[in-house]
Formats: C-alpha cells, structure tokens, sequence
C-alpha cells in the first residue's frame, strides 16, 4: 500500500526527470549551436578580390577606396591597364589607397588584394589573449559534438 508520502515523491521525480529531459533537449540545441559557430569560423577563409576601382581615371583622384575589409596588409597590388605600379607609387592605410603622385589621366585602375576570413582574424585576436587559446576551442567541439549526439540518443 503507497502512502500520500510515496506518491508526493513520485510525483516530484517524474516532474524533475521530464524538467531534466528538456534542459537536455535545449542544451543539446545549444552544444551544435556552438558547433555551428565554431565551423563558421573556421570555413570563412581568406579571399582574393579583384575590383575595378576606376574605369577610366581623371588624374584628380586623391584616394582610392578598397570596397572589401580587412584588407591583408601587403596584398594590394595596383594595375593601370594592367600593368602592374610599383608599390612605392601608393600607400595604403585599412582599406583607402593613397597614390604617392598623380595618376595618369583616361587609365583603368584595379587593384588586386585579399580579404582576412574570419579564421585569420579569429586566429589574429587569440594570438593576443594570454589565457585563451584556439586549441582550447578545438578540444571543446569535440566534447561538444559527443554531448550533443549522447543527449539525442538518450534523451
């Protein structure tokens, strides 16, 4: 025979495994959310961009702006009618191109560059961060991804 102390138990344990199995559920969600992000970091790599900055020049241009950033420093090369400029002939600050003197007049300017992906800009903000580290991240996804397919399996 059960006792009203009996039931009032069973009743407070099936309340908490069904509350149990929901957090579950949610964290399971959460654990390839963060997986999710993690993998975004990781496929978004470095691009090569081409990009026309003038189709034909006025002589007057001050400066040039990149349309794309962060642009790798050291990747902008100029071309006037695809000829390649020297790199003496310009400055460039971000994403702006100064010429050092006057561009030619009637000339097509392109300027090939790469664009940082999120890894490398990932990778640049954690080579400053004493205490946090991308092997860090790396060992966590792989717990992350085995919690998440043990929940589903048994939740």
């Amino acid at each position: 025979m059960s006792t009203k102390r009996a039931m009032e138990h069973l009743q407070g344990l099936i309340e908490l495994d069904q509350r149990a199995g929901m957090q579950m559920s949610a964290l399971a969600v959460t654990l390839k959310q963060v997986i999710a992000q993690m993998d975004a970091i990781l496929e978004d790599t470095d691009q090569s961009v081409s990009e026309i900055l003038v189709e034909q020049t006025t002589g007057l241009e001050p400066r040039f702006t990149l349309n794309r950033e962060p642009v790798k420093v050291g990747s902008v090369k100029l071309y006037l009618n695809s000829v390649v400029v020297a790199t003496a002939g310009y400055t460039v600050a971000g994403n702006v191109i100064t010429p050092v003197s006057a561009i030619p007049v009637g000339k097509k300017l392109r300027a090939d560059y790469i664009v940082l992906g999120l890894k490398t800009q990932t990778t640049e903000l954690l080579a400053g961060m004493d205490d946090l580290k991308a092997t860090y991240f790396t060992a966590r996804r792989a717990k992350y991804s085995a919690a998440a397919a043990w929940i589903e399996a048994n939740a």
